[in-house]
């Protein structure tokens, strides 16, 4: 950070991100800057003479809600970029007010909660979050067996339910070599993606991590690539 810039710290760094303030230690306290610290993070910011912002290297910081945080930089000034889903996190960016670049994440898998199984949010209501992925397995050419409306289903009972439907699609071609190497493996194949609304309105998907098939019913490693291919169109249709 330049001379001078402390308040201005202040500001982004204690009130908008709200990380607590710590004192320099009086050795270091007159060369100014300012300490910033949590459990699990510390942000030091030092004084250079010749500044300059970085803006590549930067910190990234795990967040509880990206889309508040977002929302309060921008009210308080500060630019930030739209969130982008990468691996299972939400990411963006904002820069300090010394134009630092300054990572924003927020996991969206909580594939620890349900073993073998990775939980990702989707920008789109379930309907159009089924739609996007079927239409871009149909452009692969991999075959789509069914389509479950857990929600129509269930309002045709008689009973309520938030949105949850379940798309059942494969390939014979990279399904059947795991199926000759362990035929009870047809106990998770075709693959299936689940996408449902929760109570608080966001929209998730779900699908078995092709890792957890092939270890599940010992099969060769490399027949993981088999299943990890629907992979990048899962990301791209829960993307926005």
């Amino acid at each position: 950070m330049p001379a001078g810039g402390e308040n201005r710290a202040r500001a982004f760094y204690g009130e908008v991100l709200e990380l607590p303030e710590r004192p320099k230690p009086p050795p270091l306290a007159a060369r100014g800057g300012c300490w910033f610290e949590a459990e699990s993070v510390k942000i030091h910011l030092g004084v250079e003479p010749d500044f300059r912002p970085c803006a590549k290297a930067h910190p990234g910081l795990l967040v509880g809600d990206l889309d508040s945080l977002l929302a309060r930089c921008r009210d308080k000034g500060f630019h930030a970029t739209e969130p982008e889903i990468i691996e299972a996190t939400r990411r963006a960016f904002v820069r300090d007010p010394f134009d630092n670049r300054i990572e924003l994440i927020e996991r969206t898998s909580s594939a620890a909660v349900i073993p073998g199984a990775i939980q990702l949010l989707s920008y789109h209501p379930v309907n159009t979050t089924i739609d996007r992925l079927e239409g871009l397995l149909k452009q692969r050419g991999i075959l789509v067996f069914a389509r479950i409306d857990f929600s129509g289903d269930a309002g045709r009972a008689g009973l309520r339910m938030r949105a949850q439907q379940m798309l059942i699609f494969g390939n014979p071609k990279a399904g059947t070599p795991l199926l000759l190497a362990a035929p009870a493996a047809g106990l998770d194949l075709p693959l299936k993606l689940l996408s449902w609304e929760a109570t608080d309105g966001r929209v998730w998907v779900a699908y078995n991590d092709p890792q957890y098939i092939v270890q599940r019913y010992r099969l060769p490693g490399e027949l993981a690539a088999n299943l990890a291919a629907v992979v990048p169109l899962i990301e791209r249709a829960v993307a926005q």
